[in-house]
C-alpha cells in the first residue's frame, strides 16, 4: 500500500507510513437502506464517487513536504563550490604591479612639480625687498663724496670704458630659501672674460642690517 501524504510504499498490517508517520487510512462501508441487498443508482448527472482514500490523499497534500534526503547536501556542496575563487594569474598581477607603479610615479612628479616649488617661494615680502635696497643705494660709501649706488655705478662705468664690458645685471634681489626677513642684495655684470663681478650684501629686514658677503662688498660699504 502507498500513503496518501509522501505515496511512501509500506506492509499492509502496518498502522502508520514508515516515512512520514502518517495513520492507516480506513475504509469506509458503503450506506444501505436496510431493505435491498442493492445500491441506488446515482442519477444521471451526479458526480463520480470519489473513495475514502483518494478524498484523505487530496487533503493531505496541501500541507508541506519534507525536503527529501540529500536535497540540502546538494545546495550545500553548490554553494561551496561557487564560493572558491580562482587564483590570479601572473600576468594580471603584473599588469596591476605596473599600473600601481605608474600611479605613485605621477603622483610622486606632481608633489616635485608643484608642491615643492610653493614651499620653496617663500621670501621677503617685495616692497619691503625695495625699501632695503633703496636705502643702501643712499648709504655713503668707503669713497669719498660717493653713496654706494654711484660707486657701483663707477665701477660699471670704468669696464664700459676700456671695452671689457660684456653684460650687466644691476642691482637685484636673490631670496634665500625658507626665510621671509632675510635676503642677499647683489649688484653685478660680465667683462669679456667671462669673470663676472659681484657685489653682495646680506640683508636683514628685521633689524636693518647690511652684511658684507664679500671683499668687493667690503670695499664699497660695511665692515
Amino acid at each position: 500500500m502507498n500513503c496518501p501524504r509522501c505515496e511512501t510504499e509500506f506492509p499492509d498490517e502496518a498502522l502508520y507510513c514508515t516515512y512520514c508517520s502518517l495513520p492507516r487510512p480506513k475504509p469506509v462501508a458503503a450506506e444501505t437502506d436496510g431493505t435491498s441487498d442493492k445500491a441506488t443508482a446515482p442519477p444521471p448527472d451526479a458526480p463520480a464517487p470519489v473513495s475514502a482514500g483518494t478524498v484523505y490523499a487530496t487533503a493531505t497534500r496541501t500541507k508541506k513536504y519534507r525536503p527529501k534526503p540529500g536535497s540540502r547536501s546538494k545546495r550545500k556542496s553548490s554553494r561551496r563550490f561557487n564560493d572558491k575563487r580562482k587564483p590570479m594569474s601572473p600576468g594580471v598581477k603584473r599588469v596591476l604591479m605596473g599600473i600601481a607603479a605608474a600611479m605613485i610615479a605621477v603622483i610622486g612628479a606632481g608633489f616635485h612639480t608643484l608642491v615643492v616649488p610653493l614651499m620653496r617661494s617663500t621670501g621677503p615680502d617685495a616692497k619691503a625687498a625695495l625699501v632695503m635696497m633703496d636705502t643702501l643705494r643712499k648709504m655713503p660709501s668707503k669713497q669719498s663724496d660717493l653713496t654706494v649706488d654711484a660707486c657701483m655705478h663707477q665701477q660699471l662705468e670704468t669696464s664700459r670704458r676700456v671695452g671689457n664690458l660684456k653684460s650687466y645685471q644691476g642691482w637685484h634681489v636673490e631670496g634665500i630659501p625658507g626665510s621671509k626677513t632675510t635676503f642677499v642684495l647683489v649688484y653685478s655684470y660680465e667683462e669679456n672674460d667671462k669673470s663676472e663681478h659681484r657685489t653682495e650684501w646680506l640683508v636683514d629686514i628685521s633689524t636693518n642690517t647690511f652684511t658684507p658677503q664679500n671683499d668687493a662688498a667690503r670695499a664699497v660699504y660695511g665692515n
